[in-house]
């Protein structure tokens, strides 16, 4: 659920919204959590004692951030996608809850705030009530495909390992320019991976928009530099194939990524430019004997 956003929701004074703080937790289809906001400290077996469920510790989170709800009203929960849009809305005002009694929600037929569909209710936690979800698991239609990047970048050709070695591309959203695309909006990053032979995992530098599609990496020159020496860098082949992992990942809503790797060999340094869409650029450089 880190691709959401949970906000408390002052109706009357949004300007008073705030963030719920969670830790990492998923939620299946069809599957019910509890957001718990425990600022007595009880314990599960305390919190199902009082309500008479028999809920684990992987169906309970604990929500911080916020002050709790208040009976008093005009309050509410807003959800927010990972681009800050507004997904879902749910509201209550005063007289619509009280003492161990709540505001059950249902499934709105359109729109983004949700119906209520009884106040003043008994409190079911971990379970829903006949009419809060359809009958039937409600099929989405496809979402457009996401288009990756658009990435051109010229091979290094040469360089030593007495300065930084300088990595740019030209990276563009096609989506950007189609009008009410669903993804329009989306921002787009780049990283550079990088290590030497006796590097066991990547280091990684950000690439900073120096344009409005250049972007630029800068791997440091003593990132580059062998014990033996100075290296001299040759590019080859380019490649196109885009691995399975990339492409399982092309459907995902998420901001445009696009990583540059940098790895090595005996002195030897390859790049790959490779966006997390299927499209896939592969540029190496062979470094010579030292100097």
């Amino acid at each position: 659920m880190s691709d959401y956003t949970f906000i408390d929701g002052y109706t009357k004074t949004p300007g008073s919204n705030l963030t719920f703080e969670f830790s990492p937790v998923t939620l299946q289809p069809q599957q019910t959590l509890v957001f718990w906001y425990n600022n007595k400290n009880r314990s599960l077996q305390e919190f199902n004692d009082y309500y008479g469920v028999s809920l684990t510790e992987s169906q309970v989170v604990n929500v911080s951030g916020f002050q709790g709800f208040a009976n008093g009203g005009d309050r509410g929960v807003i959800i927010k996608n990972k681009q800050g849009v507004e997904i879902a809305r749910a509201s209550y005002l005063s007289g619509d809850t009280a003492e161990d009694q709540g505001v059950q929600y249902k499934l709105a037929d359109s729109g983004i705030d949700e119906a209520i569909l009884q106040i003043l209710a008994a409190p079911t936690p971990g379970s829903v009530t006949s009419g809060q979800v359809p009958s039937s698991p409600v099929i989405l239609p496809d979402m457009p495909a996401n288009l990756p990047p658009v990435v051109v970048h010229t091979p290094v050709t040469s360089g030593n390992a007495a300065n930084d070695l300088v990595i740019t591309a030209d990276i563009k959203d096609p989506e950007s320019t189609v009008t009410d695309s669903t993804y329009a909006n989306e921002s787009v990053t780049a990283t550079v991976f990088y290590k030497l032979p006796s590097d066991a995992a990547y280091k990684t530098v950000s690439m900073v928009k120096t344009s409005d599609s250049g972007y630029t990496g800068i791997i440091p020159e003593r990132a580059s530099r062998s014990k033996t020496g100075a290296s001299r860098l040759h590019p080859c082949k380019n490649r196109t194939a885009p691995s399975k992992s990339a492409k399982r990942r092309s459907t995902k809503r998420s901001p445009k990524e696009t990583e540059i790797r940098y790895a090595s060999g005996s002195r030897r340094l390859t790049a790959v430019l490779k966006p997390r869409w299927p499209l896939m650029r592969t540029v190496c450089a062979r470094s010579s004997k030292p100097a």
